[in-house]
C-alpha cells in the first residue's frame, strides 16, 4: 500500500504480506518509492491514498530450475540467437519515470516469437508497448520437436531503471 503526493511521487510505503521471500519486501517497497507519475495537482487526495500493488518474487535464471509444462514433464531451455533489449520509452526517460512489464509470448518450431502481448506493466503503460515491440525480432535455435506446451505462454520481466 502507499499513497502518491501532488508532484507524483509515492510516499508512505506499507508492505501488506511479507511471505513470499526474506528481503523481498524491503526490495518491492524500495522500487515502488522509485516510481513516478504524472503530478497529480488537484487530484483529490482520497483518489491518492491506498494505492495498491502486487509484486512476485521470482528466480533468476540462473537460480531457476528447468521449465515444467503442466503435465509435469521437463522442457529444454531456449537458446537465443538474437535478443535485443527494447528502447526506453523517451517521454518517460525524459520525466525520469522508472517502471517494469512483463510480457508474455510463444515460440513457434523457427525460433519466432508469436502471440506477443503485455502481461503486467507498471506503473506506466509505455513500457509494456517498448517491451513487447522488441520481442518478434528475437530469434532462437530452431526447437523443431520440442513439445508446444514447452514453447508457449513463456514470461519475460523487463525492467526499466536510469542511471542515477
Amino acid at each position: 500500500m502507499y499513497s502518491i503526493d501532488e508532484d507524483g511521487v509515492p510516499e508512505n510505503v506499507r508492505i501488506v504480506d511479507k511471505a513470499q521471500a526474506p528481503m523481498f519486501g524491503k526490495f518491492a517497497a524500495a522500487a515502488v518509492l522509485k516510481w513516478r507519475t504524472k503530478p497529480m495537482n488537484g487530484v483529490p487526495i482520497k483518489c491518492r491514498e491506498n494505492m495498491e500493488t502486487s509484486f512476485q518474487f521470482v528466480m533468476s535464471q540462473q537460480q531457476s530450475p528447468k521449465r515444467k509444462t503442466p503435465a509435469g514433464r521437463d522442457c529444454p531451455d531456449i537458446v537465443w540467437l538474437k535478443r535485443e533489449h527494447p528502447k526506453y520509452p523517451p517521454e518517460l526517460e525524459k520525466q525520469r519515470h522508472f517502471g517494469d512489464a512483463i510480457i508474455e509470448y510463444s515460440v513457434d518450431e523457427d525460433g519466432m516469437p508469436f502471440n506477443v502481448r503485455v502481461a503486467y506493466e507498471v506503473p506506466a503503460p509505455m513500457f509494456g508497448k517498448y517491451a513487447a515491440a522488441v520481442v518478434p525480432s528475437w530469434r532462437a535455435k530452431p526447437l523443431h520437436g520440442v513439445p508446444a506446451k514447452c514453447r508457449e505462454n513463456i514470461f519475460v520481466p523487463f525492467v526499466f531503471t536510469l542511471q542515477q
